[in-house]
């Protein structure tokens, strides 16, 4: 399996989740691809990366969004099996194992993670992760899936390279999860692969997040409707609200730290869920504006956008 990992600069920054990939029970089987901006930024240890069965750099230049950063990893890649990685997500040393073994008898297009939460301290963590995952929140069974959470799947390389354009569908995967459903294709989450997402808790940054993540999708979505369908999506998205609302609450009471705080919780969510409403409001107007560079610095400096009474969650990245 290649594990693609994207990095602005020194392999430094992603430290901690090479710490987690470095105890993989199958990393002599694991090819580690990094994408980053130069070859000589990168400063990689050779000797701390020999434990893989190998690994190489691919440098870009600037990193203008995660999706071409990625597409860039899996041409490199030369595994049958793509995993994508997040510099704020951790699994846990069975994940590889678990991802190929479900590729290899459950016989799925793309396997997902059941999410755990890495910083559970704090209530407003609770909130993003259900928001944003709560679908394939510990504790989870695993089963076949009509979605799976973007940006930690693991693909079979074959199909994503048969794909006319890999950029866009990287952009938005749950686009490309819902196509490949309809060609039949089948998506697996694996109830024994699972990883720790590190959530943004600082004030405003995760409204900021939630919007800006449904606009490239709300766009994408829209891109064969005509301007009639367009506008009565974009007017009715306060609507999105209360769609979402009931499934939120229901993944928010299966987490047993977060569930006592609901109430409390409650204005959160709502905003939380207002912002990204909004976000696909300009998404199916066409508009994405700058949402794909925000979300490039929220994925590659998660850090900077921890709370200071998150200290658990900072020392993660030390």
């Amino acid at each position: 399996m290649s594990a693609i990992v994207v990095t602005p600069g020194s392999c430094q920054r992603v430290i901690p989740l090479l710490r987690r990939l470095r105890a993989q029970t199958i990393r002599d089987r694991m090819e580690i691809v990094f994408v980053t901006t130069t070859l000589d930024e990168l400063e990689a240890d050779e000797e701390w990366l020999s434990v893989f069965a190998s690994w190489k750099v691919v440098a870009i230049g600037a990193l203008s969004s995660m999706a071409t950063s990625r597409v860039a990893g899996v041409r490199a890649a030369t595994c049958p099996y793509i995993a994508f990685t997040e510099q704020h997500c951790f699994p846990e040393d069975t994940w590889a194992a678990a991802i190929v073994d479900a590729f290899e008898t459950r016989g799925a297009a793309a396997v997902g993670p059941v999410m755990g939460n890495a910083n559970p301290q704090l209530a407003r963590s609770w909130v993003n992760l259900t928001v944003e995952y709560g679908h394939w929140m510990a504790p989870h069974s695993g089963g076949w899936m009509d979605h799976l959470p973007g940006h930690n799947v693991a693909y079979r390389r074959d199909l994503l390279m048969a794909l006319g354009d890999l950029t866009t569908a990287m952009e938005t995967e749950y686009s490309l999860h819902l196509q490949w459903r309809q060609q039949g294709r089948r998506l697996w989450l694996e109830p024994e692969a699972h990883v720790y997402h590190t959530n943004i808790t600082t004030q405003w940054d995760h409204l900021r997040a939630a919007c800006a993540f449904q606009r490239p999708w709300a766009r994408s979505r829209a891109q064969d409707w005509g301007w009639p369908r367009r506008v009565v999506y974009a007017l009715s998205w306060p609507l999105i609200v209360l769609v979402r609302l009931p499934r939120v609450v229901s993944n928010f009471r299966r987490a047993p730290k977060a569930a006592g705080g609901l109430v409390r919780m409650m204005p959160s969510i709502l905003m939380n869920l207002t912002a990204a409403s909004f976000g696909e409001f300009l998404g199916y107007a066409g508009s994405v504006g700058n949402a794909n560079a925000v979300l490039l610095e929220i994925e590659l400096y998660r850090e900077r956008y921890l709370s200071p009474k998150d200290t658990a969650a900072k020392a993660l990245f030390d």
